[in-house]
């Protein structure tokens, strides 16, 4: 099974970059005594995703993916998010024609949710919206690789270039954090 951690944004955080970094840091704390371990990061709106995070903490909320259907073409960028109480038309035409990533999953503290990540921005309509549907621009998605306390962190939208090679151990969490933000703030802001 797929677990995934879901942290709403910290309101206090300065940035949404420091927010993204500390979660991260947080991440790689937790992850950092695995050896060839992999995470994404997707940062939404209000919220952030930890797909493939098996450690707890009681600041984020437990999701299991009950089922996955992932249809990719080469043009796919995951820059919306959906979810729903019942499957979205939409949200399934969408995938089908254009890409992009669907399924269920199960919520810790309420039912189970639809999802659909896709490319394209989609219009909810209003019984939809009452019935609980929700849309959420994706920030970016960050591939984290982490081998042996040394962590290689890829964003996937924003810049696929760019890329950080860091030895978490060798660093305090206040040191990793600081290096984490300056990369996240560059990602989000260049």
């Amino acid at each position: 099974m797929l677990n995934v951690r879901v942290r709403y944004k910290n309101p206090f955080s300065r940035t949404d970059a420091e927010d993204t970094a500390l979660y991260l840091t947080e991440l790689l704390r937790l992850h950092g005594h695995k050896p060839d371990f992999r995470f994404y990061l997707i940062v939404a709106e209000n919220r952030m995703f930890a797909v493939g995070s098996v450690e707890g903490d009681e600041k984020s909320e437990r999701w299991t993916v009950k089922e996955l259907n992932h249809i990719r073409d080469d043009e796919f960028r995951p820059y919306f998010l959906f979810f729903s109480p019942s499957p979205l038309p939409q949200g399934e035409y969408a995938t089908a024609m254009y890409g992009g990533i669907k399924g269920k999953v199960e919520r810790e503290k309420s039912a189970p949710l639809y999802f659909y990540l896709t490319g394209c921005d989609l219009r909810l309509t209003d019984e939809q919206q009452q019935a609980g549907a929700t849309k959420e621009a994706v920030w970016d998605v960050f591939v984290v690789e982490n081998n042996d306390g040394t962590a290689t962190i890829r964003p996937l939208l924003s810049d696929e270039n760019a890329v950080m090679v860091v030895r978490t151990r060798d660093l305090s969490a206040h040191q990793l954090s600081n290096l984490l933000a300056d990369f996240v703030a560059e990602v989000f802001y260049a």
